[in-house]
């Protein structure tokens, strides 16, 4: 008896199909398995500037919602109280993120004038001037201008702080200042960066004044600028006296074993005039890199040619890094000495002395200046009383 071999029995050509896709499908998954992992191997292709932790603006600030938050959501990003010249969200947007300044416990907000739209609409075109502006109103007895903000820029054509002036909230307005300038050879690098507080005198004050900022990037480059943190007064030259306290993310330096006691003199206010200073900040050389900032408020106040003693601190948010401070117009007698670097968590802490016998009567303005190791630099004004 013949055994019938045995046929293999045809698949039908839709079960065929079927099986082929399957097929295809397994291996575009394994295919991006690999892909997936060979991502998380190289890491991100984009490199995110770090989180910065700053000081509250200085007090008398006329600036309305200087950190861009939300009136009805003070948590979440906002545009009150600035104008966009374009039109409401037509053109400057905001950011909200852990990699922008912020002085208290709410994730960072600023304006930004980016590729593409942002939080709260805008447009971000290239190749086109956006201007956003606030008015504030003056006492005209005031010539003394202070301004300050922190600012961050990719590649850029123009980003530009413009104040201008009148007598009359509709204008006619005169450009009287302009303290702060960024070009494409000047861009912060995607670092971001502050101007310190910057001051300017004028021959006579005015009713009012717009604090207009402008920005412009090429129409093939999908970058931009993002600021926050805006101050602006006028006054009759008195320093502006420091606002809020050091926010709680800073963390608090260990105190130097036996410290030489302050002097307990009370400073006297001082008709002399602040100088006009205008530093400008060194921006960050290295993308990422944050800048330095100064976390002492204020420096004590001494008395001419008795023993002198006050601690200047500074903090960088990166870690292990190397920091310089150097000083101009300090009373004479006075020096800084015994610097100290110390790392808490992932940041780097800087302190030195303020010491020496003054031996001048007045009110001295020395112009300090920290430097990083990647050449970003911040540079503060700290009045300092001598009796």
């Amino acid at each position: 008896m013949k055994k019938r071999s045995k046929r293999t029995k045809a698949q039908p050509s839709s079960l065929k199909s079927k099986l082929s896709l399957t097929h295809l499908l397994m291996a575009v998954g394994a295919i991006g398995g690999v892909v997936a992992a060979f991502l998380t191997v190289l890491g991100p292709f984009s490199q995110e500037v770090k989180a910065i932790v700053v000081t509250e603006l200085p007090a008398g600030n006329s600036i309305q919602n200087p950190w861009f938050r939300s009136t009805s959501y003070p948590n979440k990003p906002g545009l009150d109280s600035w104008i966009d010249a374009a039109g409401t969200d037509v053109e400057w947007s905001l950011s909200q993120k852990d990699s922008n300044p912020s002085p208290d416990a709410i994730q960072g907000t600023s304006a930004r004038w980016a590729f593409g739209s942002g939080q709260g609409g805008g447009s971000g075109i290239g190749g086109e001037d956006a201007f956003l502006y606030q008015i504030v109103t003056a006492n005209p007895a005031n010539t003394t201008l202070w301004f300050k903000t922190h600012w961050v820029t990719g590649y850029i054509e123009d980003a530009n702080a413009k104040i201008y002036a009148s007598n009359t909230p509709d204008g006619p307005w005169e450009l009287v200042w302009t303290p702060l300038a960024v070009t494409q050879t000047t861009s912060s690098n995607m670092a971001w960066t502050e101007t310190g507080l910057l001051s300017t005198q004028l021959e006579s004050g005015y009713e009012y004044y717009k604090v207009e900022f402008q920005g412009r990037y090429p129409a093939n480059r999908k970058q931009g600028f993002k600021f926050t943190g805006v101050y602006f007064m006028s006054n009759d030259g008195t320093f502006p006296e420091t606002g809020g306290t050091i926010p709680s993310p800073i963390p608090s330096p260990t105190p130097e074993a036996s410290p030489e006691p302050s002097p307990s003199v009370e400073p006297t206010p001082s008709p002399t005039p602040a100088p006009t200073v205008e530093p400008s900040p060194t921006p960050g050389t290295e993308p990422g890199n944050a800048t330095p900032v100064f976390t002492t408020e204020e420096l004590s106040a001494g008395s001419v040619n008795k023993r002198y003693l006050s601690r200047i601190d500074m903090l960088d948010a990166d870690s292990n890094e190397t920091l310089n401070v150097s000083a101009v117009n300090l009373p004479g007698g006075l020096s800084i000495s015994a610097c100290q670097t110390a790392a808490s968590g992932s940041s780097t802490i800087f302190r030195c002395r303020i010491s020496g016998t003054p031996t001048t009567v007045g009110t001295h303005y020395p112009e300090f200046t920290v430097t990083d190791s990647e050449g970003a630099s911040a540079t503060r004004i700290y009045p300092i009383v001598i009796q």
